[in-house]
């Protein structure tokens, strides 16, 4: 009689054990499921050399836009008070002024190219937030990451050098304000070149 109960009582139990074991490990796996979205932690999981060579590049281009910016404004001070009471604004397409202001406006210029590097610098720490052209997964996210890094990097430069070469072109008029376009068109090729290739990692 002992030895009969003894076997129904493994028979019972040991169905029980398995039922506990896959209940318990169902939601670890669901929840390794649901939640590794590609975009967590895109900038950690980059290798650590790739990071190197990516943040060299964004401190280079942040301290080149620095160096312009402050020897701008000191270039400004230093000529102040001999600029005349009113300078050219606005410039047509062909390079003629066709907006007068201030002089006092030739600060907005360092002005707001601070304030870009600033707003830049500050998207450049939640890649997670940045609208990609295509979809981000485990195989591309790295490559995705660098393109975009790198990307906003000389974007932050050029938009320095157009705004601070445009308010020198307000000071001195012998300077071709065409050379801002150029410097335009070369900001659309590094950002259209830059969403080819990121279309091609994918």
């Amino acid at each position: 009689f002992i030895e009969e109960n003894s076997i129904d009582f493994q028979e019972e139990t040991e169905p029980s054990n398995i039922d506990f074991q896959a209940e318990e490990n169902t939601p670890v796996l669901k929840g390794r499921v649901e939640f590794n979205s590609p975009y967590q932690n895109i900038q950690n999981d980059t290798s650590s050399t790739t990071e190197e060579k990516i943040n060299k590049i964004k401190n280079i281009s942040t301290f080149f836009c620095a160096i312009l910016i402050v020897t701008y404004i000191i270039h400004i001070a230093l000529i102040y008070k001999t600029l005349p009471e009113s300078l050219p604004t606005h410039f047509n397409f062909a390079g003629n002024p066709d907006g007068f202001g201030d002089r006092i406006s030739v600060i907005f210029e360092p002005l707001i190219s601070a304030l870009v590097v600033i707003i830049v610098e500050i998207i450049s720490h939640f890649p997670q937030l940045w609208n990609y052209p295509v979809k981000v997964t485990d195989e591309n996210r790295d490559i995705l990451y660098a393109i975009t890094m790198v990307m906003i990097s000389i974007i932050k430069a050029f938009v320095t050098i157009i705004l601070l070469y445009a308010g020198l072109c307000s000071i001195y008029s012998f300077l071709p304000i065409s050379l801002i376009y150029v410097f335009v068109t070369l900001l659309f090729v590094v950002i259209i070149g830059s969403i080819l290739i990121m279309i091609k990692a994918r």
